[in-house]
């Protein structure tokens, strides 16, 4: 409070009481405690459902006590009316007093109680703990509780998948807000297409039938889709929320498409390597969106020119490897160029896209790299487009092609693109690399590379290529298309296209024109105008120019008469034939047009039915009527006169649209003519016009016929069904209306349907079955059929290949009005065989990872959800398969745990990068082939690099040395040897370098140029040096090491310092054996430094071998003198016989202490050699035993000795060295004189005598030497030619000349027959006359042939002296004389003795000709010819046939031939009638030898070998045997056709029946069974044609029949063929058939035939089993005692035990075949006493071969113990090849 003093008007307040004052005033107040109050309105309610909870809250109850707080003051409950109260903390337990606080905090549950009433009133008051207020009332109101249905969305999804169903598919909501359901959900009717499941465990699903609502709030049900393909499925449930209503639940079925949402090109510019993201390679499904992960990429095709890899890991990606979507939005799929690209670069790889339910659709992704400018100035390319004849081979050079960089020191092109249009060879000497696909630059620059052109009619060709260098240190390529033009040249005959009969008037005239008379050129640039016709014949007209009537025509175009430029005029017979010559310019045919002249006519060509809708019209065409006539007339000539109207309608022309009673030709042609239906008579379907026609004088009648149809045909066609057709391999399934169906409305009959097959079946055909009985119940091959066939149950699929899974047929279906185009109707084959499929596994080193089904998949649809167990049959080696939570390897695992997620493979830790699995897939009793899933380790860096190899290093002293892997080495478990890097941290004395670049010192390198000997050490100076280094593998790094360098001192040796001796004035070659100098390191050059010069001369070096250029030098090393480039040449003038000279050097090497002050001695002499360049040798000759004196001139030596040598007068004196051969050299008179003058040898004094042998040379050898002194000069040779003189008389050693010849052959005489020797005169001087004879012939002279009435020995020892018998006797003779030319003549008689001519021809082998081949050559081995005669004088002369072909020699029609050019191949058999197989000629073959003609005729016989495989058939009797491909086989005919060849049965089988047999998939009946006299390839191929063995008596050997059959296709010539059969009894041993029996469905082999006797057939068998049956039994009591007696057989006795039988296969055995086999060691256990003892005995040891086609296999399955459960139960044990039953 506030006071303020005021005082009275006359007193002043003091100053302290002036103003206002602040004052506080305390009070204090007795408190007293106030009652609380609880008042509760009478419209508070509390409202809940019956039997639930609801809070009670401050609204509802509120209590007043302003001196209390809401803590202490405490309701208590009264009444609790119907229900009770419950905090929310103690769930269940009533209470009776709470507090208000626990109100305000919603802590305080009302519970109502549903056997309670509805309105009751909860009784409350409250108390502060002093006092309490009146009891208050709450009512409480309940109201029913009832539960809807909230979700029930369905589920939509695709087939083969599985989707969760949550609350918010299915959920239920109360009329209580806020209500938690807590419902169960019983399954009363299942789905019928899939299963609901809930997941019991982590990852875990069972198949349930209830489920509750938390299930689906925690997203713990699911439905999956296990077979079918539904539109729908549905279940029906109940639930606890309200029992009695039934619910269903319905899964949709969509079709999921995958969809492309980007495909740009990647674009590489100047980068190697980029990411592949979403732009390149993006794929959503729709209208179902499925999880990026489960988008897969499968690579069908790699990229050319790079590779595909992931970021982190850096793999490749290959072919039939996988990635997903996720991978690409998660940057890690990426594109690398293999090499740095100099080009232009048009990359691409092709994928596979697959997602669950999605049809897989293939794409591709495009990679275009563009270099800078500056990179592509690297590189020089010269590439020009090349010139190649068609059909011509030309050499690429380097003029067209080549690549210049300094980038590269050699490349290889790489073909990435073949030529289309021929192929590259290259020829590498004899050698010829064809149709290669690379080639070097070398081979390009040496002319080796060609181009052929295959001879097709193409004008352009290409081939890519890609250019990369050899060396893997040249980071290059290169890629380009190389262009080629094709010169094209005519190189085909003219063809004839139309070839009919031209009709005209009799003695009239009519256009000829292209519709007549047409050939055409298969050569591209072959135009009409160059087609000229030449008429060589013209029997009954003339043609004529139609512009000028009055110009005869010869010669004409195609052109002329496409132009209609000719006019034929009839003159003469009716009938004849125009002959005809045909040219393009180049090739020549003959041909020939038939004339017909009659009286004038006119008729119908063309009569197809006119369809109009009804009520409409329709153009009458040239294909409802059209006319042929002889007459000249054109379309206004030809009249159409209408005699009957349409009942229904009228002919009306464009012009007016009015009716008319006549039109023409030329009407029609335009179109102008309509037939218009009347709207009034739409109940009729057909009408007709009755049509007269006139063209001039010819009159004819026609009918044309129309129907009108509804306008329902013109509606579109409905596909009412389309299904996916079943079959199983190798036999045939129905297609009936519920596979198939195409309708339109009711008034549209099915039979005007129509299905074209516009794509075939690949592994199958269609057939149709005949409907009536009458029929022989053939099937046939069909194109089209109706719907009305379809509905019939008449078209049948025949399956024909075998491991096929699946087939299509592609139709387009009509009803002539509407089309509806690409039907298809996809075939599931059901085979007997499983297949399985698998991708690679990449798991981390050391880790774990999932199988999953793209790592194994069921390749085969059919067994896609039949699989139930996998099988493991080859463990991995550095891993093992274990189940996930499990540490256990597995041997096998279930399908179910496979897609669950259970199955991973477990690596061992191990370094090793690769593994693999085998397995094997179990459905329905069948096993898989095997299946490889190759596994890839990623590896993962854990391993330091470990150092193995520092022994340091030791080398010469400044040298350099290789640094080799056993001195340094380091290993890395985890990396191979080119990421160990090693890092030089220090180096003294040295550095570390590439062998290539030394002078280069390196910080890094790889332990792989360690390994490839490039990384060396290179020592500078000191004593010893070192490096010091650590390695790293990217991750870890080693400590740092030191690498010891210990070094050798260099040491120099001078091995040869000898003297050099020239001749004075002259150069002289220094070599290593005169001067020669080594270094104890030989890679260091050694080097000689010339310290004094040489004074008389100097010394050069050469430094160009050709041209001699010499220099001065005083420098050179050893490698020089080893290579004879150091020469010394004496130039200072010579005034004396010798002189001295001398050069002084020093020999120094890098490091190695010097050799100073060496001297090297040169002598200069005359006697050095050379001096005797200045004498003149004589040539000197003289006479057998004769004397000659020698004059030789010694001037030019004495005047080099006075110019040179300062000598006057020299004095030289000659003496003999060595004596003469053949002779003796002496002074005038005198032999014992050897030392002559100058005077004397000057003067002729010196002589020679011969020593009058018979030699023809000899020599005088000499010494030059000065006197005094006797200083050798220099050696002289002197030659002596001997003239030889025939001093010998000769001598004949045949003393009876004589030899044989052939009549009228040729005979060389031989010296064996005819010689003549002399010691002393050659063979060409010894000379034979003829003074009288031969009569019967004449000697001749080769080469001249010419004859001759003397000749020498010399013509008879070289053969070139033939005798030639002409004449008729068998005798001849000739008398000789011989002579020498100086002795007395010789005579002699030479007898000759003739043989006759002896000749037998007889027939050789047919002439076989190739189906599909028209030309054969003849050869010998079609004639056997014996004579004795010259072979090469036979003339074949044709005298009969053949009659479908011609006979060529050379390539000319001919009608004789001769021995050489039927071996030369000149002859040539061509086929001209294609119809025919077989052919023959009748061919004299003769000789005429002289005066005598020998010779005998043959016959020839020509046959067509069908171009099969054709192997003998072994059947069993009595049985349907298969007659299979590997019996028959026409692929390679129906392959090079493309058609379905067909066999013509010509002569049957005697003991069988040729049947087809065709059944019915997964039935017992049979479609079609008869005999048939053909039957196709495809039926073969099929399994329906089978050969019936008739049941008849086969003896042990069997019997022989034969099947002779004609193979024809389409477009080839028939060819005649021959099955030889081999018949065996079931009785035989070694024939044991399964063959297929078509009433066996199931297994799709027949029943077993086994050795069982034949009681009716044999008696003596029954006799022979009684005894065997006997003895058997005495054997197997004696054998089981023996055993029970001693039960351990020693070695001996194993040997004599029989050998265990191979199992057969599994078709064979009576039920399925375990797949765990029981194998025991021994060949028979002890059997249990259960079951009698018994043995199988072989019945004979001879044979071995096995019956059932396979290798046997020594397991002994007849030997497994019935009491091992293991061992399968047989209800029919199949008997073994050698058994039978006892």
């Amino acid at each position: 409070m506030e006071v303020e003093f005021s005082a009275a008007d006359s007193f002043i307040l003091p100053v302290y009481l002036q103003g206002r004052f602040r004052l506080v005033l305390i009070a204090n107040i007795t408190p007293v405690n106030d009652p609380p109050l609880l008042n509760i309105s009478s419209t508070t309610v509390l409202r809940l459902a019956r039997g639930t909870k609801k809070i009670i809250n401050r609204e509802l109850l509120h209590a007043n006590d302003p001196d209390t707080s809401s803590k202490q003051l405490v309701f208590s409950v009264v009444d609790s009316g119907s229900g009770h109260l419950e905090h929310v903390k103690k769930s269940g337990i009533s209470i009776s007093s709470f507090t208000q606080q626990e109100i305000d905090n919603n802590e305080i549950v009302f519970v109502h109680h549903t056997t309670e009433a509805d309105d009751a009133y909860l009784s409350l008051r409250v108390s502060d703990g002093i006092e309490t207020s009146k009891v208050s009332k709450l009512r409480i109101s309940a109201f029913p509780h009832y539960w809807r249905i909230h979700n029930n969305t369905g589920l939509i999804l695709i087939h083969d998948t599985h989707s969760l169903i949550t609350s918010f598919n299915l959920s239920f909501i109360s009329n209580v807000p806020g209500g938690l359901e807590t419902a169960k959900y019983y399954i009363i009717q299942e789905p019928q297409f899939g299963v609901v499941e809930t997941e019991t465990n982590s990852n875990m699903w069972k198949k349930a039938l209830a489920f509750t609502s938390e299930d689906l709030r925690r997203h713990r049900v699911r439905y999956r889709h296990t077979g079918g393909r539904p539109t729908y499925d549905e279940f029906q449930f109940r639930t606890t929320l309200n029992g009695s209503a039934t619910y269903t639940f319905r899964i949709t079925f969509r079709k999921c498409s995958l969809v492309k949402a980007a495909s740009e090109s990647l674009q590489l510019r100047d980068r190697k390597q980029d990411l592949i993201t979403q732009k390149q390679l993006e794929y959503k499904t729709e209208p179902i969106t499925v999880s990026t992960m489960s988008i897969l990429f499968v690579l069908n095709r790699i990229p050319k020119y790079g590779y595909l890899f992931l970021s982190n890991s850096k793999y490749r990606i290959g072919i039939e490897h996988s990635f997903t979507q996720e991978d690409v939005i998660a940057k890690n799929i990426n594109y690398c160029l293999y090499h740095t690209s100099y080009s232009y670069v048009l990359d691409s790889f092709t994928y596979t896209v697959m997602a669950p339910g999605c049809k897989n659709i293939t794409g591709n992704v495009t990679i275009e790299y563009f270099p800078s400018e500056e990179t592509s100035s690297k590189v020089q390319v010269t590439l020009n487009r090349m010139q190649v004849q068609e059909g011509a081979t030309v050499n690429i050079d380097s003029k067209h092609l080549n690549i210049i960089s300094n980038l590269v020191t050699d490349l290889q092109f790489n073909i990435t693109q073949r030529p289309h249009f021929g192929h590259l060879q290259v020829k590498e000497d004899a050698r010829i690399r064809d149709n290669t696909d690379y080639f070097s630059l070398n081979e390009l620059a040496s002319n080796r590379l060609f181009y052929i052109h295959d001879d097709s009619e193409t004008k352009y060709d290409s081939f890519h290529f890609l250019a990369l260098s050899k060396s893997k240190y040249e980071d290059f390529q290169y890629t380009e298309t190389f262009h080629i033009d094709i010169m094209l040249k005519n190189d085909n005959s003219p063809m004839r296209l139309i070839d009919k009969v031209f009709h005209v008037v009799v003695n009239s005239q009519k256009l000829l024109t292209g519709n007549d008379l047409k050939y055409s050129d298969a050569d591209l640039d072959t135009k009409a105008s160059d087609i000229v016709y030449t008429c060589r014949e013209l029997p009954n007209g003339q043609l004529y120019s139609s512009k000028n009537s009055s110009l005869k025509v010869l010669e004409f175009s195609q052109k002329d008469l496409d132009d209609e430029g000719l006019l034929f005029k009839h003159s003469g017979p009716k009938y004849g034939k125009i002959k005809l010559w045909i040219t393009d310019g180049h090739f020549n045919v003959d041909g020939i047009l038939e004339v017909q002249a009659s009286a004038p006519f006119v008729k119908i060509n063309n009569n197809k039915k006119l369809i109009t809708q009804r009520g409409k019209w329709a153009v009458i065409s040239n294909q409802h009527l059209s006319v042929e006539t002889n007459l000249f007339a054109s379309d206004e000539d030809v009249l159409y006169e209408i005699v009957t109207k349409p009942a229904y309608g009228n002919i009306v022309t464009s012009q007016n649209l009015e009716e008319v009673k006549n039109f023409t030709q030329a009407q029609i042609k335009n179109g102008q003519v309509f037939y218009v239906h009347e709207e009034s008579s739409n109940s009729v379907s057909a009408d007709q016009v009755q049509l007269r026609i006139r063209c001039k004088d010819a009159i004819n009648v026609t009918q044309l016929n129309i129907w009108m149809l509804p306008a329902s045909y013109w509606d579109p066609l409905i596909v009412k069904n389309s299904r996916t057709l079943l079959v199983e391999e190798s036999t045939s399934a129905v297609i009936d209306r519920s596979i198939i169906e195409v309708s339109q409305a009711d008034d549209v009959p099915v039979s005007d349907i129509v299905y074209t097959i516009a794509e075939y079946p690949q592994n199958g055909y269609l057939s149709i079955v005949p409907g009536s009985s009458s029929d022989i119940n053939e099937t046939s091959s069909i194109t089209s059929f109706t719907q009305a066939l379809i509905n019939e149950n008449r078209l049948v699929y025949v399956q024909s290949r075998s491991n096929e899974t699946k087939d299509r047929v592609i139709f387009n279906v009509t009803n002539s009005m509407v089309w509806l185009y690409g039907l298809i109707l996809d075939i599931k084959i059901i085979p007997e065989h499983l297949y399985l499929g698998s991708n690679g596994l990449n798991v981390n080193e050391g880790g774990a990872t999932t199988f999953t089904e793209t790592q194994l998949f069921v390749r085969t649809d059919y067994y896609k959800l039949r699989v139930i167990e996998y099988i493991i049959l080859q463990q991995p080696v550095y891993g093992w398969v274990e189940s996930r939570g499990r540490n256990k390897k597995l041997n096998g695992f279930t399908h179910e745990e496979l897609i669950a997620g259970k199955i991973q493979y477990k690596h061992d830790d191990s370094e090793n990068l690769h593994d693999e699995i085998v397995i094997v897939g179990i459905a329905d009793m069948k096993r898989s082939l095997p299946v490889v899933i190759p596994i890839n380790v990623i590896p993962v860096n854990d391993q330091k690099p470990q150092l193995i190899n520092n022994t340091g290093l030791t080398m010469w002293e400044g040298g350099m040395s290789v640094i080799t892997n056993s001195m340094l080495a380091t290993v890395d478990a985890d990396y191979p040897s080119d990421t160990l890097r090693y890092q030089v941290l220090g180096c003294w004395w040295g550095n570390v370098s590439i062998i290539s670049e030394p002078g280069t010192s390196l910080r890094f390198f790889t332990q792989e140029l360690i390994d490839k000997g490039v990384v060396v050490f290179r020592h500078q100076n000191g004593s010893e040096a070192k490096f010091t280094f650590n390695v790293s593998d990217g991750l870890h790094s080693t400590e740092a090491y030191s690498f010891l360098i210990k070094t050798k001192p260099v040491v120099l040796e001078l091995h040869e310092r000898s003297t050099l001796h020239v001749f004075p004035l002259q150069k002289k070659l220094l070599t290593s054996d005169n001067l020669f100098s080594s270094v104890s390191d030989p890679t260091r050059t050694i080097y000689f430094k010339i310290t004094s010069p040489p004074l008389l001369g100097r010394l050069l070096t050469r430094s160009d071998m050709k041209d001699n250029i010499f220099q001065v030098i005083n420098r050179f090393t050893q490698t020089d003198i080893n290579d004879g480039k150091i020469f010394y040449e004496h130039t200072h003038p010579f005034d004396d016989l010798y002189a001295d000279d001398s050069f002084t050097f020093t020999v120094e090497s890098h490091l190695a202490p010097s050799l100073i002050d060496q001297k090297f001695k040169i002598d200069i002499s005359v006697s050095s050699g050379g001096l005797d360049a200045y004498i003149n040798i004589p040539k000197i000759n003289v006479d057998e035993g004769g004397i000659t004196n020698i004059k030789l001139n010694l001037s030019g030596v004495v005047s080099f000795l006075e110019n040179h040598a300062g000598l006057k007068s020299p004095i030289i004196h000659a003496s003999i060295i060595m004596p003469s051969t053949h002779g003796q050299v002496y002074y005038q008179q005198s032999s014992n004189i050897s030392i002559f003058t100058q005077q004397q040898l000057e003067a002729g004094l010196l002589y020679y005598q011969h020593d009058h042998s018979d030699s023809l040379q000899d020599n005088v050898y000499l010494s030059l030497y000065l006197i005094p002194g006797y200083i050798i000069l220099c050696n002289v040779t002197i030659p002596i030619e001997i003239n030889p003189i025939n001093d010998q008389p000769f001598k004949l050693v045949t003393p009876a000349p004589h030899f044989t010849v052939v009549q009228g052959e040729n005979h060389t005489v031989k010296s064996s027959e005819l010689s003549t020797e002399d010691a002393d005169t050659v063979s060409a001087n010894i000379h034979y006359d003829i003074i009288s004879g031969p009569l019967e012939g004449h000697l001749i002279l080769l080469p001249e042939l010419i004859s001759v009435s003397h000749f020498s020995q010399e013509d008879i020892d070289q053969g070139r002296l033939v005798y030639v018998h002409d004449g008729l006797s068998l005798t001849d003779v000739f008398h000789l004389r011989v002579w020498d030319g100086k002795f007395r003549h010789d005579y002699t008689v030479l007898n000759i003795q003739v043989i006759p001519v002896s000749m037998n021809v007889s027939i050789g082998l047919p002439l076989y000709l190739q189906q599909g081949s028209n030309v054969v050559l003849f050869s010998r081995k079609q004639f056997v010819v014996e004579t004795n005669a010259n072979v090469d004088k036979i003339r074949y002369i044709i005298k009969d046939g053949p009659k479908h072909g011609l006979l060529y020699v050379k390539d000319t029609p001919a009608t004789a031939f001769g021995q050489a050019e039927l071996d030369n191949d000149d002859v040539m058999y061509m086929q001209t009638d294609m119809t025919t197989a077989n052919d023959s000629v009748k061919i004299f073959a003769g000789l005429i030898s002289g005066n005598t003609s020998v010779g005998e005729q043959v016959e020839v016989f020509i046959k067509v070998q069908p171009l099969m495989q054709i192997r003998n058939f072994t059947v069993v009797s009595g049985i349907s045997n298969r007659l299979t491909v590997s019996i028959l086989d026409a692929t390679p005919l129906a392959k090079l056709t493309n058609s379905n060849p067909c066999y013509t049965i010509i002569r049957s089988p005697r003991y069988g029946q040729i049947r087809k047999i065709i059944r019915s998939s997964g039935e017992t009946r049979n479609v079609v069974d008869v005999i048939v006299s053909s039957f196709t390839h495809e039926e073969v191929q099929s399994g329906l044609i089978y050969l019936v063995a008739k049941n008849v008596e086969v003896g042990w050997e069997g019997l022989q029949d034969e099947l002779h059959f004609i193979l024809a296709a389409t477009i080839f010539q028939p060819a005649v063929g021959k099955l030889k059969i081999m018949i065996k009894s079931t009785l035989h041993g070694d024939i044991y058939s399964t063959m297929a029996s078509p009433s066996d469905p199931a297994g799709r082999e027949g029943g077993m035939y086994m050795a069982s006797p034949n009681m009716t057939r044999d008696y003596f068998l029954i006799v022979s089993m009684v005894i065997g049956v006997i003895v058997l039994g005495v054997t197997v009591i004696v054998v089981i005692k023996c055993r029970t007696l001693g039960p351990d057989v020693n070695k001996e006795e194993q040997s004599i035990q029989p050998i265990p039988l191979p199992r057969p296969p599994d078709a064979l055995m009576a039920t399925p075949s375990p797949i765990k086999q029981h194998v025991h060691d021994g060949f028979a256990s002890p059997l249990p006493a259960a079951l009698p003892q018994c043995k199988v005995t072989p019945l004979s040891e001879t044979h071995t071969r096995y019956p059932y086609g396979i290798e046997e296999h020594l397991d002994d399955w007849s030997s497994c113990d019935a009491s091992d459960p293991s061992c399968p139960t047989r209800n029919n044990i199949m008997l073994r090849r050698n058994q039978y039953w006892v």
